[in-house]
């Protein structure tokens, strides 16, 4: 068995500086195996990054496109 592998992270950190309703700072990670994933995969992990960083649906698919 082999010992290769690919872990991949993407972060975001936030000052929000006193925004209403909003924490003062953020920070998210997303972290994944993406030892056997396709570039399709890679997107696709790094459009859940953006859903969850607050990013709007109609924004990502301006941005990255849609497939």
């Amino acid at each position: 068995m082999s010992n290769f592998h690919t872990q991949v992270t993407f972060i975001t950190e936030s000052n929000n500086d006193g925004l209403k309703e909003y924490p003062n700072t953020s920070k998210y990670t997303h972290t994944f195996d993406a030892t056997d994933l396709t570039i399709y995969g890679y997107v696709e992990q790094f459009r859940c990054f953006l859903r969850a960083a607050g990013f709007a649906e109609k924004s990502i698919e301006d941005a990255l496109g849609e497939f």
